[in-house]
């Protein structure tokens, strides 16, 4: 999936799609994000990933 085309959230991604999330962060005074939580579901179960750097997420980690 290209960068440039928007999907509304939430979103489906169908069994091996890939997704590349990329995230903008708009700040009223100067900011500093330490970390990024996403929330997911998949297989029936609701999981959360909280990472400062890179995350992903596969089936195996249901």
């Amino acid at each position: 999936m290209a960068f440039e085309k928007r999907r509304p959230l939430p979103t489906v991604v169908a069994a091996g799609e890939s997704l590349n999330l990329l995230v903008h962060v708009r700040a009223q005074v100067p900011a500093q994000v330490e970390a990024i939580d996403v929330t997911y579901t998949g297989a029936g179960r609701t999981r959360s990933v909280r990472n400062s750097t890179v995350f992903q997420i596969r089936d195996r980690c249901f």
